[in-house]
């Protein structure tokens, strides 16, 4: 069978030319979505420490610039052992907290599990892999800080957003 070069030498190019219905960009204005990651898990885990403890939601990403952002989507299943304790979630970048305010959510929910979701847009000044996950502590060792604790499937997107 013969190959036929479609475009000629053109073909090769990192763009897709507009004769052939692309756009014919080489670069990105801000806040064009470059690439989608989505993590699912099924695993759930407590906690009654006062620091983070890593739940198994994690996702993994590689900015192609360092002037690029991480849109970060977290959704799952929280609650607290009691009404008195309180679980606070919260998205971390390796190890270090990104979310913070009222970007955590913090649930009084006695043994009632309800969907929370995270977001958060970060600033990782890296084009190394990053690595997200969902953390959960308590408010007091006398209470549990619960994640996903009925096995439901939970959720993370990350999107690069050109900066």
């Amino acid at each position: 069978m013969a190959i036929t070069r479609v475009l000629g030498a053109t073909a090769v190019a990192a763009t897709l030319p507009t004769t052939v219905g692309g756009t014919g960009a080489t670069t990105f204005s801000p806040g064009k979505v470059l690439q989608i990651v989505q993590a699912t898990s099924t695993g759930g885990s407590d906690s009654t420490a006062t620091t983070y403890a890593a739940t198994a939601l994690t996702a993994a990403i590689t900015p192609s610039s360092a002037s690029n952002k991480v849109l970060v989507l977290a959704c799952g299943n929280a609650a607290s052992s009691s009404a008195s304790g309180k679980g606070i979630y919260s998205i971390l970048r390796d190890s270090t907290e990104v979310t913070s305010g009222s970007s955590l959510a913090i649930l009084d929910l006695e043994t009632n599990e309800n969907t929370i979701a995270i977001n958060y847009l970060d600033s990782p000044s890296s084009t190394s892999e990053i690595d997200y996950y969902v953390a959960h502590k308590t408010n007091n060792v006398s209470y549990t800080s619960r994640w996903n604790m009925s096995n439901r499937t939970t959720v993370m997107v990350l999107m690069e957003v050109a900066g």
